[in-house]
């Protein structure tokens, strides 16, 4: 067995999360999720079955900037949480707690999938405000950072990237510490 926790049994729910391929994830998000499109840079992508049928993909990957926000170390040391789709929502806890235990494995996931990478300290996550407020993030205990201003760049088309209109919206930017230690770094880093 490989050091990624393959599967995970979710008694709150007969439910199970597990790590899936990237092509299945890209898939079920490009049909479900409202952009109707994936990120290319997903790296790790979680699954979420019921019943044996996959019912919700969240994914991760690195995030697109070259300085960590707030000059919290280096971008490595970040990973996004690019997409949550979830298909069965009967239960409004659902996908807080589904989340909650992501990110409680997340770093030793990505770091036993990335070897050479380092072991992440923040999750970052941007909340488009003409589709949603963050809602989510907030149940999730993510720090809500303010605005982040990457919409004005990635607005316009660039040599290697289409001009998606949702590139050009607003985001709210949330942060989730992965340690104590990076969680008291942003706290401060906030407070100045």
């Amino acid at each position: 067995m490989s050091a990624l926790a393959t599967q995970q049994q979710l008694p709150w729910l007969a439910e199970e999360i597990t790590i899936i391929p990237t092509r299945e994830a890209r898939r079920f998000v490009e049909r479900h999720h409202y952009l109707r499109r994936s990120l290319h840079m997903a790296q790790l992508s979680y699954g979420i079955y019921r019943a044996g049928v996959l019912d919700g993909v969240f994914t991760f990957g690195f995030p697109f900037f070259s300085r960590a926000p707030f000059g919290l170390g280096s971008p490595v040391e970040w990973i996004e949480f690019a997409r949550c789709v979830w298909l069965t929502k009967d239960d409004r806890n659902t996908g807080s707690r589904a989340i909650g235990t992501i990110l409680r494995r997340v770093g030793a996931d990505w770091h036993a999938y990335l070897p050479h990478v380092s072991i992440p300290l923040y999750v970052v996550s941007y909340a488009d405000l003409t589709r949603h407020t963050g809602t989510l993030y907030r149940a999730c205990n993510f720090i809500d950072t303010g605005q982040s201003n990457s919409h004005l760049r990635f607005g316009i088309a660039r040599a290697n990237r289409i001009a998606h209109a949702d590139r050009a919206h607003p985001k709210q930017r949330f942060v989730y510490p992965l340690t104590r230690a990076a969680r008291k770094a942003l706290a401060a880093a906030l407070a100045d």
